[in-house]
């Protein structure tokens, strides 16, 4: 019918009921020999590789596949929802993952109700990269709590690596520690944090 009249196939909608009207071969996974069918059942997700290493701040998209009972590939790609475990080690920007923590992360592809084998991140320190604190200086007040942090700057992006960073505190009668990079002022004086990320130091007065 129409523009369509000469391709040799139907029309459907796609997404299935609401999107617009495609050629019934477009959508992926649909059946070749079901003009307007849904999709064919996915049976499971294969990723193209099993590790993957990268530097802190470089971006990158697992490639996966879709595989039918029948052992079809259908393409999925653009489709597939992700997981990652730990979830701030890799950021969801636009339309890719940015690797914002060092250390090593699980990624999983999900579609409908199926679900990819994990891909390992491996996840260095770059070769260059500035590092500071994220206040120099912190004033607390007695019985009070407050936060320190360290940002590492490489490829254009500025990232949060204060989860990852062991942080000494030669004067802990002065401040106790009640979580990850979070202490309580308990006495009165002045102290200085320090971590280490490879031989640098990274430090934090606090009064």
């Amino acid at each position: 019918y129409g523009k369509e009249a000469g391709a040799d196939q139907s029309i459907t909608r796609h997404p299935d009921g609401s999107g617009p009207f495609v050629r019934h071969r477009s959508p992926p996974g649909v059946s070749r020999f079901s003009p307007g069918a849904l999709r064919v059942p996915l049976a499971s997700i294969l990723k193209t590789e099993d590790t993957l290493q990268i530097t802190l701040g470089q971006t990158f998209v697992p490639a996966v596949v879709g595989l039918s009972a029948e052992l079809d590939t259908i393409d999925i790609q653009s489709e597939v929802t992700w997981s990652t475990d730990p979830a701030e080690a890799l950021l969801w920007e636009s339309d890719s993952f940015v690797a914002a923590l060092p250390g090593s992360a699980l990624v999983r592809a999900h579609f409908d109700t199926v679900s990819s084998e994990p891909l390992l991140v491996r996840i260095s320190l770059p070769d260059t990269y500035d590092l500071r604190p994220v206040h120099s200086d912190t004033v607390a007040l007695l019985g009070t709590d407050f936060a320190i942090g360290a940002l590492l700057q490489t490829n254009g992006r500025e990232l949060d690596i204060t989860p990852v960073l062991a942080w000494q505190n030669p004067d802990s009668s002065l401040a106790a520690e009640i979580g990850i990079g979070r202490y309580r002022a308990t006495e009165v004086g002045s102290g200085r944090f320090h971590a280490m990320v490879e031989s640098r130091i990274v430090e934090v007065s606090y009064t």
